[in-house]
């Protein structure tokens, strides 16, 4: 009976606090709407380089880019998808009277430093200094640990977090010579949350939210979310995250402690998912 009413309680407080949520979500996304045309960044006639940009995130990132204007460059290794994925993209230039560059760079962003670096001089020469970087590269290979070869957690982790701090440190000097530019480092939620047999995966990612942490006391803004899942994530994980704005920070010391809640029923329901697989193996 104890256990009964300890669940009833949690699952209203999952309600409530959910409730909650909601609203602040909402609130924010208002606020954020009043504020676009005070605050807005046009990529026009920039240069736009995109990390695994030959498919997936990347591409759709690619394409949202140069309907806005952008000059743009897609890395990766193949360099048959990427010659695919640029007539794709040309076909998403919204005005062909007017010059936009669609290239590409055909590189292994997870090895040689100096390669990488001198394989985007090119691109720089033809689209101008890179205004933004999306760091959208990355894999993932599933299995626990004892499953998983050194090499293969070798090469998770080189293309996701070294594949990042290449390219990043490759044009960061530029961009703060200049005064202008952005960096965007793509993680996943699993850079707040372990997740079962992603133990190489989840790892790359925890330290690309440190490295974002890093580069954000350098210089730059931090934090960006999308969808419920990754706002209640990024809250309850603030921590020692550095302060983006009153806003932020009023709706993390508000919601630390009910979300708190809700992250351990979450743990519950995934660790029983866990030990059912485990029964049925």
């Amino acid at each position: 009976m104890p256990a009964l009413v300890c669940l009833a309680f949690c699952k209203s407080l999952v309600v409530i606090g959910t409730t909650i949520l909601i609203f602040l979500v909402v609130l924010k996304k208002i606020t954020n709407l009043v504020f676009r045309a005070v605050d807005k960044h046009s990529i026009s006639g920039k240069h736009v380089l995109i990390t695994g940009g030959s498919s997936g995130i990347g591409k759709a990132v690619a394409i949202e880019a140069i309907k806005r204007g952008a000059h743009v460059t897609i890395i990766a290794r193949d360099e048959k998808k990427l010659l695919k994925a640029v007539e794709e993209l040309k076909q998403a230039v919204p005005n062909p009277k007017f010059t936009q560059f669609v290239e590409y760079v055909s590189v292994d962003i997870s090895k040689d430093y100096e390669k990488i670096r001198e394989a985007l001089v090119p691109a720089q020469d033809k689209c101008g200094p890179v205004y933004m970087l999306i760091n959208c590269a990355g894999m993932a290979l599933c299995g626990t640990l004892e499953q998983m070869s050194m090499q293969d957690i070798k090469t998770v982790i080189d293309l996701n977090l070294y594949g990042t701090i290449h390219v990043t440190k490759a044009l960061i000097e530029g961009m703060k010579q200049r005064g202008r530019g952005d960096i965007v480092v793509t993680a996943s939620q699993a850079a707040n949350l372990g997740i079962y047999g992603l133990a190489a995966y989840t790892s790359s990612k925890f330290a690309l939210k440190g490295f974002a942490e890093a580069l954000y006391m350098e210089r730059g803004n931090y934090f960006s979310t999308l969808g419920l899942e990754s706002f209640m994530l990024t809250t309850l994980s603030a921590g020692m995250s550095p302060i983006v704005n009153i806003q932020d920070t009023l709706i993390q010391a508000f919601l630390m402690g009910p979300l708190r809640i809700v992250a351990i029923y979450l743990h519950f329901t995934f660790d029983n998912i866990v030990k059912k697989c485990r029964k049925a193996q």
